[in-house]
């Protein structure tokens, strides 16, 4: 039986609309993948809270409003030998410049870390690398041609 996890993620886009993801490694199996920033729930924090209170802890960045929900994704990992079921949820924010700070990150991130880009929706596209969530350029540009969806 799994774990369920709930988490809160940002699709943080900057003033020329690129994504910023975060670069993570699974030093032990050998793979990486791009995410956007994020993480799990603390006990009754509600969505939109946890994703401003990761966004600060793994960008530096302070946000007061962010849109959406935009969507809602589910999926399986395994943390040690724990089969989990993490379920997400994805809102959209705006930053006002590219720069980040990633000094909030705790020591399982700073470890796992890659580091960190802005990428353009292009290149989410082409990318043979792994991005989460699958299919994030053409959700990203469904937002961007026809706004947020309603509640």
């Amino acid at each position: 039986m799994a774990i369920r996890r709930f988490a809160a993620r940002v699709v943080l886009l900057d003033p020329a609309n690129r994504v910023l993801l975060f670069n993570w490694a699974n030093r032990g199996k050998g793979t990486s993948w791009w995410a956007t920033p994020g993480g799990g729930l603390e006990a009754g924090e509600k969505s939109r809270d946890a994703a401003l209170r990761e966004l600060h802890e793994e960008a530096g960045i302070r946000l007061q409003v962010l849109q959406g929900p935009l969507w809602r994704t589910s999926h399986f990992f395994r943390s040690g030998p724990d089969l989990v079921q993490q379920h997400e949820t994805f809102f959209l924010g705006h930053a006002a410049s590219d720069q980040v700070n990633t000094q909030g990150f705790d020591a399982f991130e700073a470890e796992i870390s890659l580091g960190h880009r802005w990428w353009p929706i292009e290149e989410i596209e082409t990318t043979p690398d792994a991005v989460y969530p699958r299919g994030l350029a053409a959700l990203l540009r469904d937002v961007l041609s026809q706004g947020v969806p309603a509640k």
